[in-house]
Protein backbone atom coordinates (compact mmCIF):
# COMPACT_ATOMS: atom_id res chain seq x y z
CA UNK A 1 0.00 0.00 0.00
CA UNK A 2 1.17 3.60 -0.84
CA UNK A 3 2.19 5.72 2.15
CA UNK A 4 -0.57 8.43 0.92
CA UNK A 5 -3.00 5.97 1.09
CA UNK A 6 -1.93 5.11 4.36
CA UNK A 7 -1.91 8.69 5.35
CA UNK A 8 -5.43 8.74 4.63
CA UNK A 9 -6.95 6.02 5.78
CA UNK A 10 -5.40 6.96 9.34
CA UNK A 11 -6.82 10.87 8.97
CA UNK A 12 -10.62 8.83 8.32
CA UNK A 13 -9.72 6.30 11.00
CA UNK A 14 -8.86 9.48 13.38
CA UNK A 15 -12.07 11.23 12.22
CA UNK A 16 -14.53 7.76 12.96
CA UNK A 17 -12.93 7.45 16.52
CA UNK A 18 -13.27 11.05 17.15
CA UNK A 19 -17.10 10.70 16.22
CA UNK A 20 -17.77 8.18 18.27
CA UNK A 21 -16.05 9.05 21.12
CA UNK A 22 -18.27 12.17 20.66
CA UNK A 23 -20.81 9.64 20.71
CA UNK A 24 -20.30 7.90 23.71
CA UNK A 25 -20.15 10.85 25.57
CA UNK A 26 -23.11 12.78 24.37
CA UNK A 27 -24.85 9.76 25.54
CA UNK A 28 -24.42 9.79 28.58
CA UNK A 29 -25.05 13.20 29.40
CA UNK A 30 -28.10 14.56 30.80
CA UNK A 31 -31.16 13.67 28.71
CA UNK A 32 -33.84 16.42 28.31
CA UNK A 33 -37.31 16.26 27.45
CA UNK A 34 -39.58 18.79 27.40
CA UNK A 35 -43.16 20.01 27.71
CA UNK A 36 -43.89 23.31 25.81
CA UNK A 37 -46.83 25.42 25.39
CA UNK A 38 -47.87 28.75 24.63
CA UNK A 39 -47.98 30.11 28.67
CA UNK A 40 -44.77 27.32 29.97
CA UNK A 41 -42.35 25.51 28.84
CA UNK A 42 -41.30 22.85 31.47
CA UNK A 43 -37.08 20.97 30.78
CA UNK A 44 -37.11 17.58 32.37
CA UNK A 45 -33.40 16.86 32.79
CA UNK A 46 -31.72 13.76 34.36
CA UNK A 47 -29.13 13.76 36.66
CA UNK A 48 -26.93 11.62 39.19
CA UNK A 49 -28.56 13.26 42.14
CA UNK A 50 -30.94 10.71 43.70
CA UNK A 51 -32.87 13.73 44.86
CA UNK A 52 -35.59 15.75 42.65
CA UNK A 53 -34.86 19.11 42.24
CA UNK A 54 -37.88 21.33 41.05
CA UNK A 55 -37.07 25.41 40.05
CA UNK A 56 -39.61 27.71 38.69
CA UNK A 57 -38.64 31.07 37.14
CA UNK A 58 -41.82 33.37 36.25
CA UNK A 59 -41.89 36.10 33.27
CA UNK A 60 -43.75 38.86 32.02
CA UNK A 61 -43.52 37.68 28.41
CA UNK A 62 -43.27 35.07 26.17
CA UNK A 63 -40.07 35.78 25.31
CA UNK A 64 -38.83 34.29 28.96
CA UNK A 65 -36.70 37.98 29.33
CA UNK A 66 -37.87 39.75 31.87
CA UNK A 67 -38.18 37.78 35.34
CA UNK A 68 -41.33 39.29 37.91
CA UNK A 69 -41.56 38.18 41.55
CA UNK A 70 -44.31 35.14 41.91
CA UNK A 71 -45.60 33.08 44.65
CA UNK A 72 -46.27 29.32 43.99
CA UNK A 73 -48.38 26.54 45.41
CA UNK A 74 -47.19 23.57 45.40
CA UNK A 75 -50.06 20.80 46.21
CA UNK A 76 -51.19 23.48 48.82
CA UNK A 77 -47.71 24.33 50.53
CA UNK A 78 -47.20 28.21 49.45
CA UNK A 79 -43.51 28.93 48.22
CA UNK A 80 -42.37 32.39 47.82
CA UNK A 81 -39.91 34.22 45.60
CA UNK A 82 -36.98 35.77 47.36
CA UNK A 83 -35.21 39.14 46.11
CA UNK A 84 -31.55 38.86 46.30
CA UNK A 85 -29.40 41.87 45.05
CA UNK A 86 -31.81 43.44 43.57
CA UNK A 87 -32.40 40.17 41.37
CA UNK A 88 -35.22 38.08 41.51
CA UNK A 89 -34.25 34.29 42.63
CA UNK A 90 -35.93 31.52 41.30
CA UNK A 91 -37.90 29.18 43.14
CA UNK A 92 -36.41 25.93 43.81
CA UNK A 93 -37.73 23.27 45.93
CA UNK A 94 -36.42 19.58 46.74
CA UNK A 95 -39.87 17.17 46.20
CA UNK A 96 -40.29 13.52 47.00
CA UNK A 97 -39.42 11.35 44.10
CA UNK A 98 -42.42 9.11 41.72
CA UNK A 99 -45.58 11.94 42.83
CA UNK A 100 -47.37 14.17 41.07
CA UNK A 101 -47.63 17.59 41.55
CA UNK A 102 -50.00 19.94 41.27
CA UNK A 103 -48.40 23.65 40.57
CA UNK A 104 -50.25 27.00 40.65
CA UNK A 105 -48.22 30.34 40.20
CA UNK A 106 -49.27 33.78 40.64
CA UNK A 107 -47.95 37.09 40.82
CA UNK A 108 -50.09 40.40 41.20
CA UNK A 109 -51.56 42.05 38.32
CA UNK A 110 -51.36 38.81 36.23
CA UNK A 111 -53.35 35.74 36.08
CA UNK A 112 -52.68 32.43 37.95
CA UNK A 113 -50.86 29.56 35.96
CA UNK A 114 -52.07 25.87 36.64
CA UNK A 115 -49.88 22.75 36.07
CA UNK A 116 -52.00 19.66 36.97
CA UNK A 117 -50.46 16.15 37.60
CA UNK A 118 -46.65 17.06 36.85
CA UNK A 119 -44.52 13.40 37.92
CA UNK A 120 -41.48 14.04 39.29
CA UNK A 121 -39.36 11.01 38.91
CA UNK A 122 -36.18 10.15 40.91
CA UNK A 123 -33.04 12.00 39.69
CA UNK A 124 -35.38 14.73 37.78
CA UNK A 125 -34.53 18.10 37.07
CA UNK A 126 -37.31 19.91 36.27
CA UNK A 127 -37.22 23.39 35.30
CA UNK A 128 -40.58 25.18 34.62
CA UNK A 129 -40.37 28.86 32.85
CA UNK A 130 -44.00 30.05 33.53
CA UNK A 131 -45.47 33.01 31.51
CA UNK A 132 -47.98 34.91 33.51
CA UNK A 133 -50.71 37.28 31.31
CA UNK A 134 -51.33 40.60 32.57
CA UNK A 135 -54.79 40.10 34.27
CA UNK A 136 -56.93 43.22 32.90
CA UNK A 137 -59.80 43.08 35.35
CA UNK A 138 -60.55 45.59 37.00
CA UNK A 139 -60.63 45.60 41.04
CA UNK A 140 -63.69 46.98 43.03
Amino acid sequence: MQPEMRKVLNVHKLKLCAVLSCFIVLCSVAKKSNIVTKDYIVNRYKTNKAAPVMTIDTYSDRNYKTEIPSFVCINDIFFFVENEDDRIKSISVSPKPNKKFNIEIMSVGRLPLKLNSLLVKTNDSIVIKAYLKEDNRLIH
